[in-house]
């Protein structure tokens, strides 16, 4: 009889798989991120199901544990609403399962996850045709950690408030389809917890990095690489810090509807499980008349 975990991990071959097809055959508008802020009255949703998988695990202590099986499926709705005069917010609300397994039994816990919330003011064009925004970012855990073991009671998160500043840059390149845009961003990593404070937990500031590029085919098909990653400006064994580097694509169905997908690859991680991640999603986009 299959576990939970060995399910689990059959399911999350099943998507990545399905990743890859949907890379191969098709991913049309930079979505998620970027200096482009939304008109009044725009607006973006998503729905998105990811999975991530290791074959590793953090202890509570930051220690990283090898042969000790990791796995979460995150199901989250995204959304950006333009506010008009180059202001646009933007939500994210996820809900994550989490399994930790030693080949003797799997410890699951399901929750809801780190409520993001953010506001973006696009700077008039000064640098044609490069744009350039600024965007505050607030997580908020909804969950509570206190001083539970992490392999028995998995973590949808560390269970603390975030505050993150964000510079961000990118634009287009004449007629050529192709987009790009680069962000950089200091993170602030709080004490303020949901529920107890645990113990012995100091958590360091961090460099944010996100970057991504894009070319359109056939006015329905984006493909392109995404960079994303925190980086601890002092390192110690509860911080984490990591780098993701991978391709997306998304396909436009009907008009503003478009199915998106992602394979992010952990190409650097401390203090931090190190796995690979692979999304689907499906998206929905308007524009006033």
């Amino acid at each position: 009889m299959q576990t939970d975990s060995q399910r689990c991990r059959r399911f999350a071959l099943l998507l990545s798989v399905a990743c890859f097809a949907t890379l191969s055959f098709v991913a049309v508008s930079p979505a998620s991120a970027g200096p482009w802020s939304k008109s009044g009255g725009a607006f973006y949703l998503k729905l998105n199901q990811s999975l991530f998988v290791a074959d590793n695990f953090v202890d509570v202590s930051g220690t990283i544990v090898d042969g000790v099986k990791s796995f979460s499926a995150t199901s989250a709705l995204y959304g950006e609403l333009g506010l008009g005069y180059g202001l646009q917010a933007a939500l994210s609300l996820p809900f994550v399962h989490v399994c930790n397994d030693i080949g003797a039994g799997d410890h699951c816990r399901s929750s809801a996850g780190d409520l993001s919330l953010m506001l973006q003011y696009q700077l008039p064009r000064l640098l044609a045709p490069i744009l350039i925004a600024l965007r505050g970012e607030l997580k908020i855990p909804l969950y509570a950690i206190n001083n539970s073991d992490p392999f028995e009671r998995p973590r949808a998160g560390d269970g603390q408030l975030d505050a993150t500043l964000w510079l961000s840059a990118g634009g287009s390149f004449g007629r050529l389809p192709l987009y790009g845009f680069v962000e950089a961003g200091y993170r602030h990593r709080s004490e303020i917890y949901v529920g107890d404070t645990p113990t012995d937990r100091q958590f360091n500031d961090s460099l944010t990095l996100s970057a991504q590029a894009g070319y359109t085919l056939w006015s329905r098909l984006l493909l392109g690489l995404t960079l994303n990653g925190a980086l601890p400006f002092r390192e110690n064994q509860v911080t984490k810090g990591y780098l993701t580097l991978g391709p997306f694509a998304a396909y436009r169905l009907y008009r503003g509807l478009a199915l998106e997908a992602s394979f992010d690859p952990m190409i650097y991680a401390v203090a931090s499980v190190r796995g690979f991640s692979g999304s689907l999603g499906l998206s929905y986009q308007r524009e006033p008349r």
